[in-house]
């Protein structure tokens, strides 16, 4: 038993050791191979702030304005067909649908799809980690939000637990690639973020944006520190409803998703005529009925058919766009879901045409 015992531990010992030297040959950086760029989720006047495989910190006092902030930073996401989670631990079930409805309203939509909004706080931080990793693994956003960081750790100022806490949110990043923005408050009397949790955090972000309120009310959002070069600070400002809108003087334009195709994507744009007839043709090459569900997912693999990735809002606006000009039209002589089919009175001449936007790559059947 003894010596059986000790040639387990050795195999072990072995295993692990070579476990090890695979995660080493993994991490080694190559020479002469250029790395590209990660996709930006966020940025300001076109410097890159929130990339993916990373994470970052916003900072600020109670009552700052940091959730308007995160909310508006969200909302123009969503608007931008990324896919965005929040995990909320301090507000509660009533609360949090009222910070959701509020991205929504700012984005112009009663619902979206690219928004999933948690509740947690009822649950141990330890669980909490556990959860969130789950959600992220399913979901696959391009934005995760944390609000608040802290309430993933016992206690926030234990170095260990704090260097384990962001060791986990990195890994999510670079494993699910997605970004991560942390919230995280300052401690009441000083300029630091809170306890070894907030040191940690702050050291091993890509972006750490400072909020806080000036002399005339105005939420003013600052660099307080960025790994590539500094975006210009912001400021925002909230109208009679209470939605905040971008102040002039502060900044110009503020963008998102800036490496995406899927920004920009217009059906009612002339360039695009010459290529709907062939969309729809694909659309429906597979049956001449299709659900409605089946009609926007078969525009959506057209584009992703030919390099471009298409969120199911976008497909939507397409979808709307070819019942409109009568393209395609819903046949009331037809039973059941399946109703949708190609207009066979529809005269192309009517569109103008112009050159198609679409560069083709690759050919074959819509799915459905």
């Amino acid at each position: 038993m003894i010596v059986q015992k000790l040639i387990d531990d050795i195999n072990a010992e072995a295993e692990e050791q070579k476990d090890i030297q695979t995660l080493i040959r993994g991490s080694l950086i190559p020479q002469g191979v250029k790395i590209p760029e990660p996709d930006v989720v966020f940025g300001v006047n076109g410097v890159p702030v929130f990339t993916k495989k990373s994470i970052s910190t916003l900072i600020g006092r109670a009552k700052s304005g940091k959730t308007t902030v995160t909310s508006w930073i969200v909302s123009e996401s969503i608007k931008n067909d990324l896919n965005v989670v929040w995990i909320d631990t301090e507000q509660g079930l009533y609360y949090g649908s009222r910070t959701q409805f509020w991205i929504l309203s700012m984005s112009g939509l009663k619902i979206s799809d690219y928004l999933k909004f948690y509740d947690l706080k009822i649950f141990p931080p330890n669980q909490r980690v556990e959860m969130i990793e789950l959600i992220i693994k399913e979901f696959r956003p391009d934005l995760v939000v944390v609000d608040g960081i802290r309430d993933l750790v016992f206690d926030i100022n234990n170095p260990e637990e704090a260097t384990r806490r962001t060791g986990d949110l990195m890994r999510w990043a670079d494993q699910y690639d997605c970004h991560i923005l942390n919230i995280l408050h300052q401690n009441k009397g000083n300029e630091h973020a809170r306890g070894h949790l907030g040191t940690e955090m702050i050291n091993k972000s890509e972006s750490v944006i400072k909020v806080e309120q000036n002399e005339d009310g105005l939420i003013v959002c600052n660099p307080e520190y960025t790994r590539s070069k500094a975006f210009e600070l912001f400021a925002f400002d909230r109208d009679e409803k209470g939605m905040p809108f971008i102040v002039d003087g502060y900044a110009g334009k503020i963008t998102t998703n800036i490496s995406s195709s899927k920004k920009g994507i217009d059906p009612t744009d002339l360039a695009y005529n010459n290529a709907h007839p062939e969309i729809v043709d694909k659309v429906f090459s597979k049956d001449q009925f299709l659900k409605y569900n089946d009609f926007v997912q078969n525009i959506k693999y057209y584009f992703q058919l030919n390099g471009i990735e298409m969120g199911r809002n976008k497909a939507i606006e397409f979808a709307t766009h070819y019942l409109m000009l009568g393209m395609v039209w819903k046949n009331p002589h037809i039973k059941g879901y399946a109703k949708y089919e190609k207009n066979p009175l529809f005269d192309p001449m009517v569109l103008v045409v112009s050159g198609s936007k679409i560069n083709k790559q690759a050919d074959g059947d819509a799915p459905f």
